[in-house]
This record gives C-alpha cells, sequence and structure tokens, in this order.
C-alpha cells in the first residue's frame, strides 16, 4: 500500500512493468483511507482501477495530501463486500504497507457511489483469490 504512487501527465496511474493492462477501469467511487496506529484520515471522490496487482484510486481533486493510493492485492487481508440497507454499496478492508512510508496498516472503504461495483468485486475476489 503506499499513498500517492506516480500519477501520468494524463491522469493515469504509471503501470509496474509487469501489470500488463487494468482489468476493470475507471469506476467511481468515494474512497477513506485511515493509518491504524495515529488516526490519519484521508479521504475524497475519485476513480477505481483493478489490474491483477493492485487496486489504484485516484482522487478527481488536484490535491497534494492525497492524490493517489495504491492497494497492492497480496497485502489486502480482512476484506469485506457490504450492501447496507441505508447507502451505497462499498469494499471494506485492511492493507499492509509498502515499505516505511507509513507506520502502520491502513483501513480501507471504497464506496461505489454510480455502480459498477458487481463487476469490480467479483473481479477483485477472482484475482485475489489466485494471490
Amino acid at each position: 500500500m503506499a499513498l500517492n504512487p506516480p500519477i501520468g501527465l494524463n491522469g493515469e496511474p504509471q503501470m509496474i512493468p509487469t501489470e500488463g493492462n487494468f482489468v476493470v477501469n475507471s469506476i467511481e467511487v468515494e474512497g477513506t483511507f485511515t493509518i491504524e496506529s495515529s488516526r490519519k484520515k484521508y479521504s475524497g471522490r475519485g476513480r477505481c482501477k483493478l489490474s491483477h496487482l493492485r487496486i489504484i484510486y485516484i482522487n478527481d481533486k488536484n490535491d497534494a495530501e492525497l492524490s493517489a493510493f495504491d492497494l497492492p492485492l497480496a497485502n489486502i487481508r480482512d476484506f469485506k463486500f457490504n450492501q447496507p440497507i441505508f447507502g451505497a454499496n462499498n469494499l471494506s478492508g485492511k492493507c499492509k504497507p509498502i515499505g516505511n512510508d507509513i507506520p502502520s496498516d491502513i483501513n480501507f472503504k471504497l464506496t461505489f457511489m454510480h455502480g459498477g461495483e458487481t463487476e469490480f468485486v467479483r473481479t477483485f475476489y477472482g484475482l485475489h483469490g489466485k494471490m
């Protein structure tokens, strides 16, 4: 998991050499990311992409504090697809950080504001199961 991974001039995430293409492209979400140890919270509206290696959240606003968030599938655990009676469907879970940039696990929640969760969640569960 990485805070503010590299985003190209076109607003697209830079691909990892072995990544290939995104399998789910540009799902509109509201993202919330909380560092467990400090309770520091990052949130915003943006879009999510899914590859066979990671979920990447890209903030719609040009925010220096949160421009993007990278969630490697291999580091995600305790995830759950939630379908509340009131409110939008969401995917929540925990992700271990990569390196020492963030001191502890991150709790994340991706709320699907305009649909698209069926394809995203089905593909995510399939890819995560192969990790």
